[in-house]
């Protein structure tokens, strides 16, 4: 956890160290990347775009697969 000192440069040193790091959730972003191509294609319209939404929040698949 982050701790203030009174070295403004050690403290971004600090920060940058802690949140500097490849995410742990990067293989479940990587997984949702087709779902999330598919619906904000750039030729999809809002009503699309919010049609798949609210299809998607309705489905059974929390992670998103397309079947």
């Amino acid at each position: 956890m982050y701790s203030s000192s009174n070295d403004p440069h050690q403290d971004i040193n600090s920060l940058l160290a802690e949140y500097g790091h490849d995410p742990e959730s990067e293989s479940q972003l990587k997984s949702l990347l087709p779902r999330i191509i598919s619906t904000f294609g750039p030729n999809k319209s809002v009503e699309e775009i919010i049609e798949m939404l609210k299809s998607h929040q309705m489905s059974a698949d929390p992670k998103g697969e397309l079947n």
